[in-house]
Parts: structure tokens; C-alpha cells; sequence
């Protein structure tokens, strides 16, 4: 610890998070490293979200912003990340929380090498309307797994395929200024973007396996839609993403061609969510179009069994995606959302088990 400045920077933005604000606050102050300041923004919130932060300002590393109207949470970002010290910051959703030993494991990765600019740690998964914990991680699911170990060079590629690091990652703070920070144009997969620049520019990210963080998911949200109409939006932004950056100079060849089919794959799953809502819709014809513009678009047996399936039995298909939609409630999966792993990049994947026989 420096004088005032302190290592970490811990920026919360927060809108009508009256809910959960205390629990994130509160998870900063139980911290075992104490070496940290945490600037909550009160973003335009019409709740008591800065009345329950006012509670804690005895603390001298708490500080309490308030914006008069909601503004753009990665503006907010990268304005208090240029104006405020500190070696590392933390992007904290007002609705996570940090567990006690999360900054003091993140430090030890960062000092073991200079190169390192991002730590990532695992994320367990809270279902917001509950408060139950699902039976899966953000690195471990039944779906997906992130991978043990990447190829030297391969995190570019290994992130094109999925982004499987936690919003709330750790990022040197001179590394964050330096790559311009969050891109204000994008909206649900900012940090993704950024995961992705700052491994384009040789930095190291590091993962930790163990969760040390906890992950609130909300029905519907963007990070973990369970809607098609709210998944086609998503996608259709990550390809948005992905376009702007394949003409990058960083990028070595495999890294742009692993871009380039995360690209298509993307546009496809954006155009067969568009195709799920259209059905549900009760538009069958505006289906059977986007589902075949899906496969025209990444040619996949498994596409060319749905538009097949759209023209022969439409009603089937609806009744059995309705069936998936209302399992996603259940178990927290995201239906229909997002490339699947490559065999070529990841390592150390196993393979989802098998369900028993009924």
C-alpha cells in the first residue's frame, strides 16, 4: 500500500441493485487483503442502492459516486479506471460477490510474472430468484469445459471458441488504459473483447480453477439468456465483435482463421435463435427461412436436420424447443447459445456423462 493509493480497484457500477449492493460491499470488506479501494457508482438508481452504500463509507476505502442519470457502464469504467491509482483493477457487478481470499490468490498470480496482465478465477453460479447454487461453475458445467491447459500462443484462439473467463477478471490497470480500455459501442460482451486484445497483444492471462467468486444469474439477462429473442440480440452483437476484430494488425494467421469460424458459427446461432423466436411466434414460414439462411451461412448436419425438421413436422419442433426453454429455468443451461468447444484448440475437455436410462 501506497500513501492513498491502494493495489486493487474494485468499480461497481450499480442501478436499482438495492437487492444485492450490501452483499457486494460486504464482500470487499471481508476480504483477507486488505490492500484495496471500491468506488461504487449509483447509476441513476430510483431505489435505495446509495443510501445502503452510505452505510458503509466508514470505511475509508469505500467511495460512493452518484450519477444523476444512467449511463453506459463501460463509459463509467474507463472513466474511474483512467482517474483513479492503483496497480490492478476489478470490474465487480453489483450483483457478485468476491469471496475472502479472491483479491489475495489474484495478487499472488500477477507477482509470479510481470507478464501476466489478466486473472481470471472461477465463478460459482447463484440463481438470483432463489438464492440456490447451481450444480455447475463458469469454468465447469455438464456442457462445457474450459480448458486445463492452453497452447503457448493459443489463448486468442482458445477464447474465439468461447469466452470462458470471469466478467469480474482482475486486469492490470496500465494494460486496461493502454488497450483503450472497454469498447462503449458493445453491450453484453465488452470484457469478452477485451479478454481477447489483451491476449492479442502477447500478454499472459491466467486461470485460476478454484471458485472464488460468486455469480448471480437473473432470468433472461444477458449473460445468461434464456430467451431466443434476448440470444439473438446477444449473438448478433458478438459477431459485431468478432467482425471488428479479424482485421486487427496483432493477430497471427491461425488466431484470424480461428475468428473467422467463431465469426460464422455466431451469425449462425444468431439466425437459428431468430428462427426459434419466429417459430414461437407462430411464423413457421420466417422460420424455415432464417433456420436455411443458418445453414447456408455454417453448414452443419445438425442445421440441415432443423430446416428439414421446420418443413416436416413444425409443430414438433416447437413443442420440443418449448420442453428445452422450460428445463433452462431449471437447471440454469443456456438454450441454444453460443459456439461449442473445437477439438483443435481446447485440451483437457472431458465429456458431458451421460444420462441414465430412464
Amino acid at each position: 500500500m501506497r500513501g492513498d493509493q491502494r493495489a486493487f480497484t474494485i468499480i461497481t457500477p450499480a442501478f436499482n441493485a438495492e437487492n444485492w449492493i450490501a452483499e457486494a460491499v460486504q464482500s470487499a470488506l471481508n476480504q483477507t487483503l486488505p490492500d484495496w479501494q471500491m468506488i461504487v457508482i449509483d447509476n441513476g438508481s430510483t431505489d435505495r442502492t446509495g443510501e445502503i452504500v452510505e452505510g458503509f463509507l466508514k470505511d475509508p476505502r469505500l467511495r460512493l459516486v452518484r450519477n444523476p442519470e444512467n449511463r453506459p457502464v463501460s463509459v463509467i469504467r474507463n472513466e474511474i479506471a483512467s482517474g483513479h491509482g492503483g496497480d490492478y483493477l476489478v470490474m465487480l457487478d453489483a450483483d457478485d460477490r468476491l469471496l475472502p481470499t479472491f483479491l489475495e490468490r489474484v495478487l499472488r498470480e500477477f507477482e509470479r510474472d510481470p507478464n501476466v496482465a489478466v486473472v481470471s478465477p472461477d465463478a460459482q453460479l447463484i440463481d438470483a430468484s432463489s438464492g440456490r447454487h447451481f450444480d455447475f461453475t463458469l469454468m465447469e458445467s455438464r456442457w462445457w469445459k474450459a480448458p486445463r491447459r492452453v497452447q503457448p500462443g493459443g489463448m486468442v484462439s482458445a477464447l474465439a471458441t468461447r469466452d470462458f473467463l470471469y466478467a469480474g477478471a482482475a486486469v492490470r490497470r496500465d494494460v486496461f488504459i493502454a488497450l483503450g480500455g472497454l469498447d462503449p459501442d458493445l453491450f453484453g460482451c465488452m470484457d469478452w473483447d477485451l479478454w481477447i486484445r489483451v491476449a492479442a497483444s502477447g500478454r499472459e492471462i491466467a486461470l485460476i480453477r478454484e471458485p472464488l467468486a460468486e455469480y448471480r444469474v437473473h432470468s433472461g439477462s444477458l449473460s445468461r439468456p434464456n430467451s431466443d429473442q434476448v440470444a439473438g440480440n446477444l449473438l448478433t452483437n458478438v459477431a459485431r465483435m468478432f467482425s471488428q476484430l479479424i482485421p486487427r494488425n496483432d493477430l497471427k494467421p491461425r488466431e484470424r482463421a480461428a475468428l473467422r469460424r467463431s465469426l460464422a458459427r455466431v451469425r449462425r446461432h444468431a439466425l437459428m435463435a431468430n428462427s426459434r423466436a419466429a417459430l414461437l411466434a407462430g411464423d413457421r414460414s420466417g422460420a424455415r427461412s432464417l433456420a436455411y439462411q443458418a445453414f447456408t451461412t455454417f453448414p452443419r448436419p445438425r442445421s440441415l436436420a432443423v430446416v428439414l425438421a421446420l418443413r416436416l413436422t413444425p409443430g414438433w419442433v416447437r413443442r420440443q424447443h418449448e420442453r428445452r426453454i422450460e428445463e433452462s429455468r431449471e437447471t440454469g443451461r443456456v438454450i441454444g447459445f453460443g459456439p461449442s468447444h473445437d477439438p483443435r484448440i481446447l485440451r483437457g475437455r472431458r465429456r458431458p456423462p451421460r444420462k441414465p436410462a430412464e
